[in-house]
């Protein structure tokens, strides 16, 4: 048992939740040793030779605190006002914020709970009849019943591959170096 390694957390799965897991594991309690479990990114993915893979190898996700639920709202903007300084402490550029509209039936369940969730939680967009829909996106069709809501800052998109990258790079940041992170 020479070449065993002990370490304090193993955490199985090396995609946007457990390279999460591992960078938090990290914050609360520096010098950790981390092993963080999970197979590389196949070189080939197009051929299709290796199934399900990853669930994160794509290039957008949506990340917006504009939602009709108002535990993922939340969660939403604690998480986009971390981005940058994740951002800024590795080098890797994952955030995109380039805003979110949502549209459809005034009377639609969805748009019901997510305007609910604006005023609430105080997120700052804007609600667009349908004449504002036509006039700000004069490329775009619409019907004529239907409204909208623009969500311009705080919200965008993030590149699944960078936040796991930038995970990581934290974690062995905050970690043992000498970890497998």
């Amino acid at each position: 048992m020479e070449n065993t390694k002990l370490y304090d957390v193993c955490i199985v799965g090396a995609g946007m939740i457990g390279s999460a897991a591992a960078r938090h594991a990290t914050l609360e309690s520096p010098g950790v040793q981390v092993c963080l479990i999970g197979p590389k990114e196949p070189k080939d993915i197009q051929s299709r030779k290796h199934g399900i893979f990853g669930s994160y190898y794509d290039e957008g996700r949506i990340t917006r605190s504009l939602d009709p639920n108002p535990i993922w709202a939340e969660l939403g903007r604690r998480s986009i006002q971390r981005y940058r300084d994740l951002e800024k402490r590795t080098g890797v550029k994952f955030y995109s914020e380039v805003g979110h509209m949502a549209v459809s039936r005034p009377d639609d369940p969805y748009m019901q709970s997510a305007r609910q969730n604006v005023h609430s939680m105080k997120v700052n967009a804007d609600e667009l009849d349908a004449q504002q829909l036509v006039k700000v996106f004069p490329y775009l069709t619409f019907n004529s019943s239907e409204v909208g809501i623009l969500q311009k800052k705080g919200a965008g998109h993030v590149s699944p591959r960078g936040q796991v990258l930038a995970q990581q790079i934290a974690a062995r940041q905050q970690g043992d170096r000498k970890s497998v992170v």
